[in-house]
This record gives C-alpha cells, structure tokens and sequence, in this order.
C-alpha cells in the first residue's frame, strides 16, 4: 500500500466513524424521547414539548448562554442603575 493510499484509507475510515457516530448520536436522541415520553405520560394528562426540548439542548450542549457585546452590557448596567435609584457619573 502506497502513503497515498493509506491517507485514502484513514480519510475514509475517519469519515466513517463521524457518519457512525451521528447515527448513535441520533438513536440515543430518539431513545430519550421515546423514554421522557412514557415517564412523563404516567404523571401528567399533557405532555410538554417545551420541556423535551430543553432536555434535547442540553443533551446536545445548546444550552450554553449567549455572550453579550459590551454595550448590550453597558444598557443592562444602565437598566439595573436606573433601577435601583442609582446616578451616573
């Protein structure tokens, strides 16, 4: 096997354990739901999708806070000191 050939071999196989584990990734996401529903279908009449989605980020790690810009910063600072009677100097 010639180095070029080689470095086929592993760009495929690498490719390949992305592809697999995506299809875990999703079967795992598919297990929880089926899972929270059934849990959550013994306790309550109605079953929320606000909350499944919410489970779902975190499992997926969407759940980090957004970062603001510092003159959004600056606006929540003014919001607050204005809030609580403060002055601006």
């Amino acid at each position: 096997m010639t180095p070029y050939e080689l470095s086929i071999s592993i760009k495929v196989f690498n490719e390949k354990q992305k592809l697999e584990s995506e299809i875990r990734k999703h079967e795992i996401e598919n297990q929880l739901t089926v899972a929270y529903f059934n849990a959550r279908w013994q306790r309550v009449g109605k079953l929320s999708i606000k909350d499944l989605t919410e489970v779902l980020k975190k499992l997926n790690g969407e759940d980090k806070p957004k970062r603001m810009t510092p003159e959004e910063m600056l606006n929540e600072v003014k919001k607050l000191n204005a809030a609580f009677g403060g002055t601006v100097y």
